[in-house]
């Protein structure tokens, strides 16, 4: 965030003053939001320093958090806590909230100070004498150290500033070509003017711009970068909305990281499912092979059923095929007599038969596992949040000790027609869907041998059919909600009482019985 668009920011921050801490969410390891309410009014203040996207602002966009020792920190401090004043100088890029509470007849006070400065972006708290409680990042081989118990120094200042240094200070500084030195300028604006005139033209319209409050954040480009400033410039602007910071701060950065954060956990699901294939492949080769035990026990029944025993030392033996009535050649062991060729020979036969039944069973459990990672692929690409894929990194994992979900994360409720609708958002929310949230009399929809979303209609009226459009619009969700892109979607319905989960069954793994299928128009396709 430049100079710019941070002291506009901090110009909207005063706004806060009265206002109350009530909760604080950390969205990331570098980003929070703290939540805050004045009687009946609530707002939210934005805080980030990533060293790219470092930001501070107020919104009324509010998102899910974790929780980390610094959060909780934050917490048990300053909640309740309301801003009585809010400090920041000139140019500079940095923003101290006082925070006051009255308890009993004593007043507490800490400082919560904001410094964005790109890699060493920091957030800081302060009592009010200025030693340092605790701050995002401790930092202890700076000159200024940043650590709890130290005293707070600010960073060294620069001598000129844009908004209280004199225009012939700053008009000096550009002939000398020092524009470098002006707090609060940059190579952007720089790039505004051509001349010393247009300079303190430019410096006298950002003054007065900031003077009467005329100011909207708008976002640029040059072609290379793209930035957003709070006042016009001579550039192509793309666009101007209230929710722009937002935009830039939050969610662009949000998707730089969901989109690496989809291409590792693909990577994942395309590993793991390259060695499921490899034992796939093992497992009916194997199958293929066992195949051969009926002609084991035709060499064995045929051994038998020669009258003469015959001695040891044999290789092979011709005999009239007592099924075909054809001669066929059987392979012998030679240190073994005919019935010990013969039971070696059955015993090889049952073992086969064994093994068969063991891979055919292995077989349906690895088609499962396939079937399940087609799941978890589609829930990727459709994930909305870090904790999502988080989640979904987690079931891929098959570790033990899992964070709790909690059904709002991953379920989504709606109506249909009148009758409550919940639909899971991936395998984590088809599990809560069907085997939690479903009672036996409700209907569940689900697209046929493809992945997707479970729609579950709560049946409160424990009706034995449900009425033919919703049970369209039902299947419709279905099939939007799901990976089929086909012109239509054969999609099945049953009730919640005819649903299954196998012992040991992945998540959004069931089996299901007494089921319709109905065919409806993929809306996506």
């Amino acid at each position: 965030m430049n100079s710019l668009s941070f002291k506009a920011s901090t110009r909207e921050i005063k706004y806060l003053i009265g206002f109350s801490i009530t909760s604080i969410i950390q969205l990331n390891a570098r980003s929070w939001i703290f939540c805050l309410r004045k009687k009946k009014e609530w707002k939210n203040l934005f805080i980030s320093i990533d060293p790219v996207y470092a930001s501070i602002f107020v919104t009324s966009k509010i998102s899910h958090g974790l929780s980390t020792s610094f959060v909780d920190f934050l917490r048990k401090r300053l909640l309740n806590f309301e801003i009585s004043d809010v400090i920041q100088k000139g140019g500079e890029r940095i923003v101290t909230l006082i925070l006051k509470q009255q308890r009993g007849e004593a007043k507490e006070i800490y400082q919560l100070i904001v410094e964005i400065m790109e890699k060493r972006s920091n957030i800081i708290i302060t009592d009010k004498d200025g030693k340092i409680r605790e701050s995002a990042k401790h930092i202890l081989k700076n000159i200024r150290k940043i650590i709890p118990g130290v005293k707070y120094t600010p960073p060294p200042s620069k001598e000129l500033d844009l908004f209280t240094s004199s225009l012939s200070q700053l008009e000096k500084a550009y002939e000398e070509e020092k524009v470098k030195q002006i707090l609060g300028w940059d190579a952007f604006l720089n790039n505004c003017v051509k001349s010393k005139e247009e300079f303190i033209k430019f410096v006298e319209y950002v003054r007065c711009a900031f003077d009467e409050q005329n100011l909207k954040f708008r976002f640029y480009t040059n072609g290379k970068k793209y930035f957003i400033y709070p006042i016009e410039l001579p550039y192509m602007f793309l666009k101007a909305s209230p929710d722009i910071l937002w935009e830039y701060y939050v969610e662009k950065p949000l998707q730089g990281v969901m989109g690496q954060g989809k291409e590792r956990l693909n990577k994942l699901i395309d590993k793991k499912a390259g060695r499921i294939y490899k034992i796939r492949k093992d497992v009916e080769k194997g199958i293929k092979e066992c195949e051969q035990k009926e002609i084991y026990k035709r060499w064995a029944e045929n051994l038998l059923s020669i009258p003469e025993p015959l001695n040891r030392g044999l290789k092979d033996i011709q005999v009239i095929d007592i099924y075909s009535q054809k001669p066929i050649t059987i392979l012998l062991r030679e240190n073994r007599t005919l019935v010990e060729n013969a039971q070696y020979y059955f015993k090889k036969y049952k073992k086969l038969n064994r093994t068969k039944g063991n891979l055919e069973k292995r077989g349906k459990g690895i088609e499962k596992e396939l079937e399940f990672l087609q799941q978890i692929k589609f829930d990727v690409e459709n994930a909305h949040s870090v904790e999502e894929l988080n989640c979904l990194k987690g079931l891929l994992k098959q570790e033990k000790k899992r964070k709790k979900v909690h059904p709002k994360e991953v379920v989504e409720q709606l109506k249909i027609g009148g009758f409550t609708t919940f639909i899971g958002k991936n395998a984590i929310g088809n599990d809560i869907v069907t085997m939690d949230m479903a009672n036996p009399t409700d209907f569940w929809f689900h697209v046929r041998a493809c992945p997707g979303a479970h729609v579950v209609i709560r049946n409160e009226k424990k009706l034995k059919e449900l009425p033919e459009d919703i049970i369209m619009e039902a299947a419709r969700m279905a099939a939007k909600n799901s990976a089929n892109k086909n012109t239509y979607a054969d999609v099945d319905y049953t009730q919640k009482k005819y649903i299954k989960k196998p012992k040991g069954a992945k998540k959004g793994m069931v089996i299901y019985a007494h089921f319709h299928t109905i065919r409806v128009e993929n809306a996506d396709s």
